[in-house]
């Protein structure tokens, strides 16, 4: 086998059209140098987005680009699909690309859908591999569900992506006025529609444009709805609860972003921050502040930021402190209980990013 030179990086998608198009226009971006400008990476995707004229999309801002792809150097051909029972068999597949060495880095990226081996697949990917694991990016009930996280909360148990009437998927919130219409009730796609986000999600087209300037409403709402999540269904595990996402953790690994830590807490918890730094939301409306490390630090000013719900107008809080160690401060974070309910908090340190749940 041949070595490369550069960081090899390989996503396997359960979907044929849209995840396959989205990180087809995150690895274009990436070869303009616009992500991981510090890396020597090379991306893969397995499947390959198809060399097609007629793009399904009257919007051209959608339109993928189509570079030539090349198989890496004693990698198998790209198969048309991966014998075995889902989503275990991806993962048995990403685990083999590991041990032989081709790829340095392998993803595989796939929806609930009922399948069958949804518990032996996380299972089977906290295996190392000549000292690495298989990372999942996952997402109840469908991908979709994450893409609707860039323009908002929305904590519902979706049965699907889009409903269909046999194979015939029937678009649900349109103006067809069909008797099978949920409305977006039952799909994310009927929902989206109503809403005015998006018309169409399963064509040859890439949706990634369409979030790509939402991309930290995209995680910083995936973190709330695992915070949603754990308090309304954490006697369930994770991969069997809808909904649920960690589709964030790939999109983050791919643009930058993924030493970014966005949690949200709840009053009177403390949170600690590398050992260094404890950080508390108190119910007397302030923020704490205690340094639980060895060295002096350095709180920088405005390090709180004030979120207000109606139109998204921010306000920077807080003056800079001089922490020593075993030191505590309090700071400020809103004058009453009605100024709570009128917006969100945010405390940013580094990057963290830790926003009080009430």
């Amino acid at each position: 086998m041949v070595r490369q030179s550069k960081y090899t990086l390989l996503i396997i998608c359960e979907g044929k059209n849209t995840e396959p198009y989205l990180f087809n226009s995150i690895r274009d971006r990436i070869l303009e140098g616009k992500y991981l400008t510090n890396e020597n990476i090379e991306v893969h995707i397995r499947p390959e987005v198809e060399e097609v004229d007629d793009v399904e999309s009257k919007n051209v801002e959608y339109r993928p680009k189509r570079n030539p792809r090349t198989l890496l150097p004693g990698n198998r051909p790209i198969e048309k699909d991966i014998p075995g029972v889902p989503p275990l068999k991806w993962v048995i597949a990403a685990q083999e690309e590991l041990s032989d060495g081709t790829f340095n880095e392998v993803w595989v990226v796939f929806d609930n859908d009922d399948h069958p081996a949804r518990k032996e697949a996380f299972q089977k990917a906290q295996e190392i591999i000549g000292g690495k694991q298989v990372r999942i990016a996952y997402s109840s009930i469908a991908f979709e569900y994450y893409l609707l996280l860039h323009f908002e909360r929305e904590y519902h148990a979706f049965q699907k992506s889009e409903c269909r009437k046999g194979k015939v998927q029937v678009n649900c919130s349109t103006d067809d006025n069909h008797a099978d219409d949920c409305l977006g009730e039952k799909c994310v796609g009927g929902y989206a529609r109503r809403q005015g986000y998006w018309k169409e999600t399963k064509g040859k087209i890439s949706l990634f444009p369409m979030i790509e300037n939402k991309l930290e409403t995209g995680f910083r709402n995936a973190a709330w709805l695992r915070h949603q999540s754990n308090i309304q269904a954490g006697n369930i595990p994770f991969y069997d609860r809808n909904p649920y996402v960690t589709t964030d953790a790939i999109i983050k690994r791919l643009t930058g972003y993924q030493d970014q830590y966005f949690e949200f807490i709840p009053f009177d918890k403390d949170f600690d921050v590398q050992g260094n730094l404890l950080i508390c939301f108190r119910k007397d409306l302030t923020v704490e502040i205690i340094n639980t490390g060895k060295n002096t630090l350095i709180v920088p000013a405005g390090s709180i930021t004030k979120t207000l719900f109606e139109n998204g107008a921010q306000q920077q809080i807080g003056s800079s402190a001089i922490i020593k160690p075993g030191e505590r401060i309090n700071m400020v974070f809103a004058v009453s209980d009605k100024d709570i309910q009128t917006a969100e908090f945010c405390f940013n340190y580094h990057n963290y990013h830790l926003i009080l749940s009430i």
